[in-house]
């Protein structure tokens, strides 16, 4: 079995990224799951060199302080991280091109079956 899919979720709200978790329970066999709360304490994670790269990103969009427009611009502008596929998570959708935009669901079975599609999405892709 190859290794694991490592997932970054970047969310500044505890009761989503406890939902979070509570969802990719479900997938610990094949993924390992990284959380920050600030979009600056996962950039300076990502630009670790000890630390191996996530496979994808989940990126919470509206964030006091470093917003997800502003993670995913320094994500971009950096060589190494640019390649980095992100999925942009908000309760509305966001329009802005190139980007995977995922709508937070409002109900736990709603968001365990979304993080289920990401998840065999992203292994299959892989």
């Amino acid at each position: 079995m190859p290794d694991r899919l490592r997932v970054l979720l970047i969310d500044d709200n505890t009761a989503d990224l406890l939902l979070a978790e509570e969802a990719f329970e479900d997938h610990a066999a094949h993924t390992e799951l990284i959380t920050f709360t600030t979009g600056q304490d996962a950039l300076n994670w990502l630009q670790d060199p000890c630390e191996p790269l996530p496979d994808v990103i989940m990126l919470d969009w509206y964030m006091p302080g470093m917003t997800g427009q502003e993670v995913l611009n320094a994500l971009h502008a950096d060589p190494t991280l640019a390649c980095l596929p992100v999925t942009v998570m908000s309760g509305v959708p966001i329009d802005r091109p190139g980007v995977h935009h995922l709508t937070k669901s409002v109900t736990l079975d709603d968001h365990l079956r979304q993080i289920t599609d990401l998840v065999n999405g992203w292994c299959t892709h892989r």
